[in-house]
């Protein structure tokens, strides 16, 4: 199986308004409050409920003018709706003036990132009379994604909270606004009494926090949504510490920009893109367009460290390079005596995982990978999977001081308009 760090973009209903509002920073023109981090967050458990299988609907309790809620829909699913909740214009319920939302506005935003055919229903109510069941009643379905941001009373939050306990699927998340704002005190009561049981045992269990954000899913699935922090993001985390609160082990965390996560690498036809020192800034990519546990470029490339490692391409418009494409990987292994003869595995959406051995003699070699641009959907990012389960340092072979756990050093990438037989020895695909 693929770590689940990289978004599988091609899946989004509509991937470039999501790069746009997301990656872009488009979100910025909406009024309302949301850390990059945050959004970054909920994109990488947004992948991990994709991988694995959990279905359901978006809710937002406290909308204002929708600048969360569009994040989370625009990661929707085919047959997903959107629900918003909030008190609008009836601001006698807004007993803390914990923001001021605005219907015509958020319709607004709405259409211009949605569409008009959106499936957002809207509810005006306090959500002190909103249940889990009218939730699920109103969408059709239980949620799978749940933004708690109403009115920061403890008395709202918990019970927010509660509402979002009995309408949750399966390994759905719920994300709790404002945890540790010294300016609401009254969702960390609220936090802290759920978890503790006052008022009764809570379903739900919490994965950890940070970036303005508290988060819960189903106790069965805590362990997947740690190891998405865990296994490849780690060492691109601001914040990362193991806590604990009311006896539940948690992680404090702070997550870089989606921009730092998500961001593709231009990719033209013919023209090699190089990861060698310096390459990247001159093509105008992202820092993070190679993801897991990339080092510093070298002058002749970048090594790519530990198990896992990926890099996201974004491919030139379909009138320029339509159908059939091949992707040219130069790349070296670190071949050594416990792995007298390496392989990589690579994976591709929509193509079965491929072990490229690297060949007798050499450290070198060019893997030319063929696929159709057309199992990737609307997008126009392709990601590319790399994974070698026997990666180990020279430090531990007694080879040098160097402790870095080495996989493959990538040289350069070509994108190519034809899909020719792949060079190398391949096995499985």
């Amino acid at each position: 199986t693929m770590p689940r760090v990289l978004h599988p973009a091609w899946r989004l209903r509509d991937p470039d308004a999501f790069a746009r509002y997301v990656v872009a920073d488009g979100h910025a023109g909406v009024q309302g409050w949301v850390t990059p981090g945050a959004l970054s967050a909920v994109t990488l458990f947004d992948g991990v409920q994709r991988s694995l299988g959990v279905k359901g609907h978006v809710c937002e309790i406290g909308v204002h003018h929708g600048r969360y809620l569009l994040a989370l829909s625009l990661l929707r699913q085919l047959g997903e709706k959107s629900l918003a909740i909030d008190v609008f214009d009836l601001q006698e319920f807004n007993v803390d003036k914990s923001g001021l939302g605005d219907l015509d506005a958020f319709r607004a935003n709405v259409e211009t990132w949605l569409g008009k055919d959106a499936d957002v229903i809207v509810h005006k109510a306090d959500s002190l009379k909103v249940s889990g069941a009218e939730v699920v009643r109103l969408l059709g379905g239980r949620v799978r994604l749940f933004s708690v941001d109403g009115s920061h009373t403890c008395e709202h939050t918990l019970n927010d909270i509660r509402i979002a306990e009995d309408c949750l699927a399966e390994g759905g998340l719920v994300v709790v606004d404002d945890f540790l704002n010294p300016a609401w005190p009254g969702v960390v009561e609220a936090i802290v009494r759920y978890l503790g049981g006052i008022g009764g045992t809570p379903r739900l269990a919490p994965i950890g926090y940070g970036d303005n954000k508290f988060y819960l899913t189903t106790p069965a699935h805590v362990a997947a949504y740690a190891q998405a922090l865990d296994e490849t993001v780690r060492n691109q985390l601001r914040v990362w510490k193991r806590v604990s609160l009311c006896g539940y082990a948690l992680l404090s965390v702070s997550l870089p920009t989606p921009a730092e996560i998500l961001a593709a690498r231009r990719a033209e036809i013919g023209v090699p893109l190089s990861f060698a020192k310096g390459a990247a800034v001159a093509a105008g990519a992202a820092p993070a367009a190679m993801v897991g546990h990339p080092e510093r470029a070298e002058a002749a490339g970048t090594w790519a460290c530990g198990e896992w490692s990926a890099i996201a391409l974004e491919l030139p418009p379909e009138a320029e390079a339509p159908g059939a494409l091949a992707l040219a990987i130069d790349m070296t292994c670190f071949r050594h005596r416990l792995d007298p003869a390496p392989a990589i595995e690579i994976f591709m959406p929509g193509r079965a995982p491929r072990t490229v051995a690297f060949p007798e003699g050499t450290d070198r070699t060019t893997v030319t990978l063929p696929f159709d641009r057309r199992a990737l959907g609307r997008s126009r990012r392709l990601e590319v999977w790399f994974r070698n389960g026997r990666a180990t340092s020279p430090y531990a072979l007694g080879l040098s001081s160097d402790k870095r756990v080495l996989a493959f050093f990538l040289n350069s990438m070509t994108l190519g308009t034809d899909a020719v037989p792949e060079r190398g020895a391949v096995a499985g695909g």
